[in-house]
Formats: C-alpha cells, sequence, structure tokens
C-alpha cells in the first residue's frame, strides 16, 4: 500500500508532507526512513529506482517499462498487485498443515475479486475481449 500511495502522490505532483502523512508503519521492506527517503522524490522512476533493494525491484520495474510503452499507469499497478497475489497464493504449497493455507485462500479470492472488476469494467466502457484478458492478474 505504501509503494502504490507514494507512486499514486508522486505522479500527482503531491507535496512531501502530503505523502508522509498517509505513510502506514510496520512495513516490513519499505520503513519509514527509507519512504522518507522516497517521498522527496518528484519522479515516478526515481521512486522506483529507489526500491530497488526489495523483493518488489522486479515487478516495478515491469511496470514500468509497460508504462513507458503504453502511457498507462495502471501497469505499474497490475504489476505489483500480480507479484502480490502470486507470492501469496505459493504459500498454499509452502506449509500446508498452517495458516499459510488459510492466508494463500484470501489472495486467491482478491485475485479473483481483481479479475472480476476488471471484467465489468472493460465491458462497461466498451473494451475488446482481448484488450480485458490482457489486464487481468492470473495466477
Amino acid at each position: 500500500m505504501n509503494i502504490m500511495t507514494l507512486l499514486r502522490l508522486t505522479r500527482e505532483n503531491s507535496a512531501k508532507q502530503q505523502k508522509l502523512d498517509l505513510f502506514i508503519s510496520d512495513g516490513k521492506q519499505v520503513t519509514e526512513r527509507i519512504y522518507n527517503d522516497l517521498a522527496e522524490h518528484d519522479d515516478i522512476h526515481d521512486v522506483i529506482s529507489g526500491l530497488v533493494k526489495t523483493t518488489y525491484s522486479k515487478p516495478l520495474d515491469q511496470g514500468w517499462e509497460e508504462f513507458v510503452t503504453t502511457g498507462r499507469f495502471s501497469r505499474i499497478e497490475r504489476s505489483l498487485e500480480s507479484y502480490l497475489i502470486n507470492a501469496n497464493i505459493r504459500l498454499f504449497r509452502a506449509e500446508p498443515l498452517s495458516v499459510a493455507v488459510i492466508i494463500a485462500f484470501i489472495w486467491a479470492k482478491l485475485n479473483e475479486i481483481v479479475n472480476l472488476r476488471i471484467i465489468l469494467r472493460g465491458q462497461s466502457v466498451g473494451m475488446p475481449e482481448d484488450k480485458i484478458r490482457e489486464a487481468l492478474v492470473l495466477s
């Protein structure tokens, strides 16, 4: 949430204080110190580059490339969403007799909700079926 909030606010040229006000504490990879440093930047690519040492680096880079190609900011969001959903769904296999199965199930349901939202929005605006399929987060 912190990463996407920061990227959205950076895209909207929001003030640093507004970015800091929306920080959610206790992140493991994006600590308050890292978030504060990233809030200084006025360019989305600089924020993404500042996350190079996190596990989010690869999906953010992929999303950035798609954003540059298409001009659609939602590509960054979808790339990060897809990474998180797939990483958490893999918990099904990690510890089959633990709470991980429940967490993975919740993430699988979240993925289903995201995909339903994409389908409904796409159909409501007359988006071609192939574009809707392209936007789906498949796990």
